[in-house]
């Protein structure tokens, strides 16, 4: 498993997602970027204003603006890890009385708040599994927990390392 070279990006819009996504609802593509970039901008105005002790402005890194794939990719992980709930939007099914364009589309996304607090019991997952099996389930359940769905061939590559 090759991690990106916007790992960094990533974890940055992975976390401005889950606080979306746990400060509303359930939410559309469309209205977790629009969100998530209204966060960034006021994040970053703070910091503009906030001054030191003395009395100097702060400056601080502009963040640019989260597009939709960085968003996606977000999503993506949160989903790999059970974490997120999607579904489709209220009236989505096909009709062909209503014209295609007046139909909603896309689908909802809201966090699996359950699966998370659950990741908060993993050391003591670990603890079990390594008295009740040993060392090598210990790495192959590790292996779970960091990349979420993954495949038989990609945990003997990690357990292999």
């Amino acid at each position: 498993m090759k991690l990106t070279t916007n790992f960094d990006c990533i974890i940055c819009a992975l976390q401005d997602v889950a606080k979306v996504l746990t400060e509303g609802d359930s939410c559309t593509l469309i209205q977790i970027v629009r969100a998530v970039n209204a966060n960034i901008t006021a994040r970053n105005t703070s910091a503009a204003l906030n001054i030191n002790n003395t009395g100097l402005v702060l400056k601080q890194k502009k963040g640019l603006a989260m597009d939709f794939p960085t968003v996606r990719s977000a999503l993506l992980i949160l989903h790999q890890h059970n974490c997120l709930v999607i579904d489709k939007p209220a009236g989505s099914e096909f009709d062909p009385v209503v014209p295609q364009k007046d139909m909603k589309t896309g689908f909802v996304y809201s966090l699996n708040v359950t699966n998370i607090l659950h990741r908060l019991h993993f050391a003591r997952l670990l603890s079990i599994v390594k008295a009740k099996f040993g060392d090598l389930a210990v790495l192959i359940v590790e292996t779970v927990m960091m990349f979420g769905k993954v495949r038989l061939d990609q945990i003997g590559e990690q357990v292999n390392k």
